[in-house]
């Protein structure tokens, strides 16, 4: 699915921005979802942990445009950006599914590349 194009879910179709207005939900958390295999209506309709919400769920980098990111869909060999304050974490599991890389999660709290979601 084109990160930009238009999707269908409970059978309306609307824009990435159009549903992160409808749903409270960030568009690069949408993104990031449906990239890995969400349901449209999965994707919409679970929430976000914001108290352990890492900065790449809301930068405009999320889906590729980064280290970590490109790293995460296998783009790229290295996960870390310079200049980040991050987190190695290990999460063997992502919502009862097993975690695609193994468990290698970083939680980001700050970044020089972040650039807010719109």
């Amino acid at each position: 699915m084109d990160k930009l194009a238009p999707f269908t879910a409970f059978g309306e179709e609307m824009t990435y921005k159009e549903w992160s207005n409808y749903s409270g939900i960030p568009k690069s958390v949408i993104r990031q979802r449906i990239k890995a295999g969400w349901t449209p209506e999965r994707a919409l309709t679970t929430p976000v942990k914001v108290n352990h919400q890492s900065k790449c769920w809301t930068c405009q980098k999320s889906y590729g445009d980064c280290n970590w990111s490109a790293y995460c869909i296998g783009l790229s060999d290295n996960p870390v950006v310079e200049g980040w304050d991050a987190e190695q974490k290990f999460k063997p599991q992502i919502d009862n599914e097993a975690h695609p890389d193994g468990g290698l999660v970083y939680h980001v709290n700050s970044c020089p590349e972040y650039i807010p979601d719109d």
